[in-house]
């Protein structure tokens, strides 16, 4: 396993120290967050929120990039926009009671809203026997992880090479993102990482 600092470090190595190690950082992240938000995530965690009558949003852990199934004790809620609501029903956020669907905001997928509002409270709690607590909200969900297998580190390390070298700077080198952007699709389709 590589830390994220490790991953920074090989980036650096690569390119003979000429990249930024701030922005190294932040396109590190956005790599996983473009993963993150793929059909398929690499990276999962569960988390278990404590749930507020009369509370439709919650807020996922700060290391997440978005749910990739959300439950309601052992059921599975569906998933939708605000629009597919909307067209069902026009008063659809007064509505109370077991939340039967959770909506994603597009431009931040780490808030959820459940539909209907819950009308019960419920703090974590373990599961019992292997069973989930009947009224907690248990979210698996994609996020940024601050290590990684050794087996995607190159993939990691040359997307975020390709997005240094090819944002304005004083370093801007076209061929060698260009160069860095080929041999992270390589590896991409390597790792069946689509």
């Amino acid at each position: 396993m590589l830390s994220k600092q490790q991953v920074i470090d090989m980036a650096q190595d690569f390119c003979y120290n000429k990249a930024d190690e701030n922005a190294l950082a932040v396109f590190y992240d956005d790599v996983f967050i473009e993963l993150g938000l793929r059909r398929s995530p690499l990276f999962a965690k569960q988390s278990v929120l404590s749930v507020s009558s009369g509370t439709s949003t919650y807020t996922l852990p700060s290391d997440a990039v978005a749910p990739i199934t959300v439950f309601t004790g052992a059921t599975p809620l569906f998933s939708a926009k605000q629009h597919e609501l909307r067209s069902v029903k026009l008063l659809w956020r007064s509505d109370t009671g077991r939340p039967v669907v959770y909506i994603t905001d597009d431009d931040n997928p780490s808030i959820l809203r459940l539909y209907p509002t819950p009308d019960y409270s419920a703090s974590p709690a373990p599961p019992e026997d292997g069973d989930l607590q009947p009224n907690n909200l248990t979210v698996i969900y994609s996020y940024i992880p601050q290590y990684i297998p050794d087996w995607i580190s190159l993939y990691v390390v040359f997307r975020m090479l390709e997005r240094e070298f090819s944002r304005p700077s004083d370093h801007r080198d076209a061929a060698y993102a260009s160069a860095c952007g080929k041999l992270a699709k390589l590896f991409e389709e390597v790792l069946n990482l689509r």
